[in-house]
């Protein structure tokens, strides 16, 4: 069996243990674009993440300005500067969702961008 130090937490967990536990694989509908996940590669991308110590800090009038400027130049309702968590995506800055400051990962557009080959992720209709 593998196991991997997460020092996400601190705690040394069987990767196995880990999979089960937490709510981060997606469904893969296009496996010919996506590379496959990996709980290792996914520790490893988390660790980057929160060197950062950036998660669940407060709105900066700099990351408001920008979704309001990219809100008004592509006339959409919703514009975020999101970052894709465990078991979440959390809203740095968010235009058009009130307050909310995340959502779950397996509702995430960009939690698809993270595991895809892609240069792009296009999503021409949210609605389906």
């Amino acid at each position: 069996e593998s196991s991997v130090d997460t020092s996400i937490s601190g705690i040394t967990m069987d990767l196995q243990d880990a999979a089960d536990a937490l709510d981060w694989v997606l469904p893969n509908p296009e496996p010919s674009i996506s590379n496959p996940q990996s709980l290792e590669e996914e520790l490893k991308r988390l660790q980057v993440l929160r060197s950062y110590l950036i998660l669940d800090s407060e709105r900066e009038a700099s990351f408001e300005r920008i979704t309001g400027l990219a809100s008004r130049i592509f006339n959409v309702p919703i514009c975020l500067v999101s970052l894709v968590d465990l078991g979440r995506q959390w809203f740095m800055s968010n235009r058009g969702l009130g307050n909310v400051r995340e959502t779950p990962r397996r509702h995430a557009f960009c939690a698809h961008a993270v595991i895809s080959t892609e240069d792009f992720l296009i999503v021409p209709d949210a609605t389906k």
